[in-house]
C-alpha cells in the first residue's frame, strides 16, 4: 500500500467543499485561519509555489456527513 499524490485544481477542492464531498470531520480541531491568511495561500496557490500537505480519506460511503464545524 502506497502513498498517491494527485493534482488538484483549486476550483474543484472548493466546488467539493461547497456541496460537502470533502468536510472538516468532528474529531479535527476547528477553522483557526483569518481571511489575511486565506489569501496569501490563494495567492501562494496561484503563483505555483509549493504548499504544504493537505491530507484526505476517502471513506467510500456518499452517505457519510461529519458534524459541521
Amino acid at each position: 500500500m502506497g502513498f498517491q499524490t494527485p493534482q488538484y485544481r483549486v476550483s474543484d477542492l472548493l466546488a467539493k467543499v461547497g456541496d460537502g464531498r470533502i468536510q472538516l470531520p468532528d474529531f479535527q480541531r476547528g477553522y483557526k485561519w483569518d481571511d489575511e491568511r486565506i489569501r496569501s495561500l490563494l495567492v501562494t496557490i496561484t503563483l505555483g509555489h509549493p504548499l504544504g500537505v493537505i491530507m484526505l480519506l476517502q471513506t467510500g460511503n456518499d452517505q457519510v456527513r461529519f458534524k459541521p464545524k
